[in-house]
C-alpha cells in the first residue's frame, strides 16, 4: 500500500545557520534559496542525524519534516510509495505575502523529488490567519485531492502543527472524517529538536460529533437512523470495539427491531447482549432486564401488551414528527381496542382457524346469541369477516342491551372514548385518507395540523386522556399511559439512560 502524506508548511519549517537572515528577509531569501536548488540537481537531502542540504557552503535543516518522515507509516517505506502534499501559503496581496510558503514548497518539491519522492503542492490564496477562509480551502483541498483520500489504495497520514493555527484548526474541522487516516502533531521540542506525537483525532471529533447526532435522533425517537451511526461510530475507528460502543449499538438495534414491531428478532439479539463487569452497568442490566420482560409480554400477542405498544409507537412517531406514520396507526389502535374489548363482551378468543380459514369462534359466540345475531341483521352488518365497523357494533349492543353492568360499563366506555376519538379526529381521519398510508399522496405535517386547528401535542394529550378512562374501566394499568412530554413515558426513560450512560461523557 502507497502512503499518502498532507504536510501544512509554516516558515518555521527551514532553519539556517543564520536565522536572523531568515527572519528578516524570509520571502526573498527562500525564492533565492529556490533558485539555486532549482538549478543545481546535486543538491540534495542528507538524512544522517539531521535532515537538510547544503547550499553554497550553507546547511539548511529541516527538522518537523524530518520528524514526518520518521513516522512508522512513512519510514518502513520506499521513497517511490511516498506522496506528499505541501499545503502552502501563495497571496496575491504583496502587503500579506511575505512569510508566504510557497517558494519553500516549490524548493522541498525539488529536493524530495530527486529522492524519489512523489509530490504535489496546494496553494492557499486567501489569508491564513481568518478561520472562516481556511475552512472553504480546506473544503477546496478535500475536493481537488477527493480520488486519493477515498481510495484504499493509499494510507494516509495527516501532519498538524506548522503553518497558522488557523490553517491547522480547518484541516482538522475538514478531515477529522477521514476516518482512516493516522494523525500527527509535529512540534519542536529545542533547537532544532523536533517530535511527531501521533493522536485520534478522527476518533476524539468523530466520535463527539457522532454522539451528538445520536443523541439529536433519540430525541425524535428515530432508533433506524441512531442504530445506523452507532455502527458506524463503531466500525469506522482503527482501534477495536470499546466494549460500550458494542452496548451502544446493540441496544439501538433492539430498540429500532422494536419500533418495527419485529419482536422476536429483538428478543434473540437481547439474548446476546453484552454486559461488563463496571459498576455503571447496574443500570445497563436493569434496562436489559425491563427490555426482556417488555418483549417477552409482546412475542406473546397479548392484545394488552401489544395495545400498550401501539399506543407508545403512535406517541413516538407523533411526538418525533413522523405525524404520517403516526395518524395512520391511530386508527389501528381503535380496531386493536375494538377488538379486545370483542373478546371480552363474547367471551371468547378472535382468530382465523389455519383449518377452515374462518373466524369461527367469533361467529360461533355471535351466533349462540340470537338477540345479538338479530341485531346485526338489523344493520346489515357481515361478522364473518370482523374489523372496525363490526366490533363497533357488537359493541354498540353490549352497551344498550347487556345484563351485565360490568360488560355495560366496558362497551359504554369504548363508545364514549370512539365518540371523542371520533369528534376530535374527525379532521384527522380526512387528513389520513389523503395520505399514502390510506388513498391519496398527501403528507402531514405540523404546519398542516395547524391549519386544520390542532396540533401534535393536543392530538398526543387528547388521546392519552380518554385511553386512560378506558383503561380505568378494563383494570388495564392506566399509569402506563404517558404523554410525550412526561419524563416517565417509556421511551423518555431508555434514552435519558442510553444519553447519561453511553453519550454524555
Amino acid at each position: 500500500m502507497k502512503t499518502l502524506a498532507i504536510y501544512p508548511l509554516g516558515n518555521n519549517d527551514l532553519k539556517s545557520s543564520d536565522q536572523q537572515v531568515l527572519k528578516d528577509n524570509y520571502k526573498n531569501f527562500i525564492e533565492e534559496l529556490y533558485e539555486n536548488v532549482k538549478d543545481n540537481e546535486k543538491i540534495k537531502l542528507h538524512k544522517n542525524n539531521e535532515l537538510y542540504f547544503e547550499v553554497n557552503g550553507s546547511k539548511y535543516y529541516l527538522p518537523l519534516l524530518k520528524a514526518a518522515l520518521k513516522v512508522d507509516e512513512i519510514s518502513l517505506k520506499e521513497n517511490i510509495d511516498i506522496k506528499i502534499i505541501f499545503i502552502a501559503t501563495n497571496q496575491s496581496d504583496e502587503k500579506y505575502s511575505k512569510k508566504d510558503t510557497i517558494s519553500l514548497a516549490k524548493l522541498l518539491k525539488v529536493i524530495l523529488e530527486r529522492d524519489k519522492f512523489g509530490v504535489e503542492i496546494f496553494e492557499i490564496n486567501d489569508k491564513p490567519n481568518d478561520l472562516k477562509l481556511m475552512i472553504k480551502s480546506i473544503q477546496r483541498f478535500k475536493s481537488d485531492f477527493k480520488d486519493m483520500l477515498d481510495s484504499k489504495e493509499y494510507e494516509k497520514v495527516i501532519f498538524f502543527g506548522p503553518g497558522t493555527p488557523q490553517i491547522n484548526h480547518a484541516i482538522i474541522i475538514e478531515l477529522y472524517d477521514i476516518f482512516d487516516a493516522f494523525w500527527y502533531y509535529l512540534e519542536e521540542t529545542g533547537s532544532r529538536e523536533t517530535k511527531a506525537s501521533k493522536i485520534h483525532i478522527s476518533k476524539i471529533i468523530g466520535t463527539k460529533i457522532l454522539k451528538e447526532d445520536i443523541k439529536s435522533l433519540l430525541d425524535i425517537y428515530d432508533y433506524q437512523a441512531s442504530y445506523n451511526i452507532s455502527k458506524n461510530l463503531s466500525d469506522k475507528f482503527n482501534p477495536p470495539k470499546e466494549i460500550e460502543l458494542q452496548q451502544l449499538e446493540q441496544l439501538l438495534e433492539i430498540l429500532y427491531l422494536r419500533s418495527i414491531f419485529v419482536f422476536d428478532e429483538a428478543y434473540e439479539k437481547l439474548n446476546s447482549f453484552l454486559i461488563s463487569d463496571s459498576e455503571k452497568d447496574q443500570a445497563i442490566t436493569e434496562l436489559a432486564k425491563k427490555l426482556k420482560k417488555d418483549l417477552e409480554n409482546l412475542k406473546k400477542k397479548d392484545d394488552k401488551y401489544l395495545i400498550y405498544e401501539l399506543y407508545n409507537r403512535i406517541v413516538a412517531n407523533i411526538c418525533g414528527g413522523k405525524i404520517n406514520e403516526g395518524i395512520a396507526m391511530l386508527f389501528r389502535l381503535e380496531e386493536s381496542l375494538g377488538k379486545a374489548i370483542n373478546e371480552k363482551l363474547l367471551d371468547t378468543e378472535i382468530f382465523k382457524d389455519s383449518k377452515t380459514k374462518k373466524f369461527d369462534k367469533f361467529i360461533n359466540a355471535i351466533e349462540n346469541n340470537p338477540d345479538l345475531t338479530e341485531y346485526l341483521k338489523k344493520y346489515n352488518v357481515n361478522f364473518t369477516e370482523p374489523n372496525r365497523f363490526v366490533y363497533t357494533k357488537i359493541i354498540a349492543f353490549f352497551s344498550e342491551k347487556s345484563k351485565d353492568e360490568h360488560k355495560k360499563e366496558i362497551a359504554q366506555a369504548f363508545l364514549d372514548f370512539t365518540h371523542e376519538f371520533d369528534q376530535e379526529n374527525e379532521k384527522l381521519s380526512d387528513l389520513r385518507n389523503n395520505t399514502p398510508y390510506a388513498h391519496g399522496f398527501e403528507g402531514i405535517s405540523k404546519e398542516t395540523l395547524e391549519k386544520h386547528k390542532t396540533s401534535d401535542k393536543e392530538i398526543v394529550g387528547n388521546l392519552s386522556k380518554n385511553l386512560k378512562k378506558l383503561f380505568k374501566v378494563l383494570n388495564w394499568n392506566e399509569d402506563l399511559i404517558k404523554d410525550c412530554r412526561s419524563e416517565d413515558f417509556v421511551f423518555n426513560e431508555i434514552n435519558r439512560l442510553l444519553k447519561q450512560v453511553y453519550l454524555e461523557k
